[in-house]
């Protein structure tokens, strides 16, 4: 799922840069940077990101989007507003599978549990836009068996 993704991003020419974060040793991906992280977890592995490249905009895919599409990665970047904060829900609408982020101070990314109300709150304290989309190939994601059958029956 993680080549799926990639390919999708690497279909949007506006994506001047796509990186892979992990915790192991730089896997065999062309085309793509990679950083190993630091700091445990997701978020941690985000904040070393942010601190290395210090980027105006910047988004996170989360790499278990296998319906995901190039328009889906294209409707992110354009749903993020000027200062603010955009975020894919997942199909519970509980979780953030993905967001996009412009400018303004130092986001500290929420991902787990409870992840969209993480997001929204956040962007509240910082007084910056947030914008909640849901699309199916970024809402459809693997986290559990019951994802995985959901996604099992869209393919029939």
């Amino acid at each position: 799922w993680l080549r799926h993704v990639l390919e999708q991003c690497q279909g949007v020419s506006r994506l001047s840069r796509i990186t892979v974060l992990g915790s192991t040793a730089r896997p065999p991906l062309l085309g793509v940077d990679y950083l190993q992280q630091r700091r445990p977890g997701l978020n941690g592995a985000i904040q070393d990101w942010l601190e290395l490249h210090s980027p105006e905009r910047w988004m996170v895919l989360l790499p278990d989007l296998p319906l995901l599409k190039s328009s889906d990665v294209a409707a992110l970047m354009e749903a993020c507003p000027a200062g603010g904060l955009a975020v894919a829900c997942d199909r519970h609408q509980q979780g953030s599978n993905a967001l996009a982020c412009d400018g303004g101070p130092p986001f500290l990314t929420r991902f787990g549990a409870g992840s969209l109300a993480a997001h929204r709150s956040l962007a509240e304290e910082l007084g910056r836009p947030f914008r909640l989309l849901n699309v199916l190939g970024l809402a459809c994601d693997v986290d559990t068996l019951n994802d995985w059958e959901a996604l099992q029956c869209r393919s029939l």
